[in-house]
């Protein structure tokens, strides 16, 4: 019988996990057995004293040659105590299962053993406070910039720096705690999107830079066109409905005009599509980007059910 008393936190970077194990064990020898003999105290053969047993009767180590173990299965062969299994922060003691073939076969002869595995699941809620949360966080925080002025230089280079140095240093210090393997994990597929989606950001200022400084430089632009062409559609909006005939708007759309009234003006010009191109480049990013991530935690999530569900 095998009894675990106690387990000291794994180390997940190392891959250790470490027990308090007590093994007890027990044999039949029927060369003591005296079922026809009722014996008191005094009348017991010399060879039944403690003296004479100590030091002359069979004790047998835990591993001989020539010994087949097996596993006990009429009485529960492991038992662990209540509080083992509910100390790890990372892990939980789902299951305990026992197994009795792996006997070896080498040039010295063949080698019994017992063999005993412990299954340890993921706790979801660790990792998500950890690692899934303040990622995501990230992420959102760097759309923030689709919503800032394209001449706000200084507050979106800033917005797109920080995020992406905040997002390769939680990177490092995830990785630092994983254990080192040869092959991808699914948490480097999720680390690597989100920086991905960091560092678009950050690109995509550049190239809304850059596209309104070629725009700026063009000789057969007037900086009265100009200021024309950043205007967005608002005003456009505001001047067909003050010519528009009072009595149509009151008569054949009154639910439309309670809605729009219900928009506020502020609000209203960053859903309305810019005429400026630079500017429509930021409209469709505030769409196309929060769009892609839930797109991509619909399909990781996914991905991460359906392994769960094969092992």
């Amino acid at each position: 019988m095998v009894g675990i008393n106690n387990q000291i936190p794994e180390r997940s970077y190392f891959q250790e996990y470490n027990l308090q194990i007590t093994f007890r064990e027990r044999w039949l020898d029927k060369r003591l057995a005296y079922k026809d003999r009722y014996l008191t105290r005094s009348d017991l053969p010399h060879f039944l004293t403690v003296t004479w047993v100590k030091d002359n009767i069979w004790i047998p180590d835990t591993f001989f040659p020539d010994l087949v173990y097996r596993w006990d299965t009429d009485d529960e062969p492991v038992r662990k105590k209540g509080e083992v299994g509910q100390d790890l922060p990372n892990f939980k003691l789902t299951s305990i299962s026992t197994n009795d073939n792996c006997t070896s076969h080498t040039t010295t002869g063949s080698y019994g053993c017992l063999r005993m595995e412990l299954l340890l699941t993921r706790e979801f809620s660790y990792y998500i406070i950890q690692l899934y949360g303040p990622t995501a966080m990230i992420v959102v925080v760097s759309w923030v910039s689709f919503w800032i002025d394209m001449h706000s230089t200084a507050g979106r280079v800033a917005l797109g720096v920080t995020t992406l140095l905040t997002m390769t240093t939680l990177q490092t210090s995830i990785n630092a705690k994983l254990p080192p393997v040869n092959y991808v994990k699914l948490v480097d597929y999720w680390l690597g999107a989100c920086q991905a989606f960091v560092f678009g950001a950050l690109l995509e200022y550049a190239f809304v830079s850059y596209k309104d400084s070629c725009l700026q430089q063009l000789p057969s632009a007037s900086p009265v066109k100009k200021s024309r062409k950043r205007r967005p559609k608002t005003d456009l909006i505001e001047e067909i409905e003050t010519f528009q005939p009072p009595c149509t708007c009151h008569l054949l759309q009154p639910e439309l005009r309670q809605t729009r009234s219900l928009i506020p003006d502020w609000l209203r010009k960053y859903f309305i599509k810019p005429t400026y191109w630079p500017a429509r480049i930021d409209f469709y990013a505030r769409w196309i980007a929060p769009s892609g991530f839930l797109l991509f935690n619909l399909i990781y999530w996914t991905v991460c059910y359906t392994i769960k569900k094969i092992e």
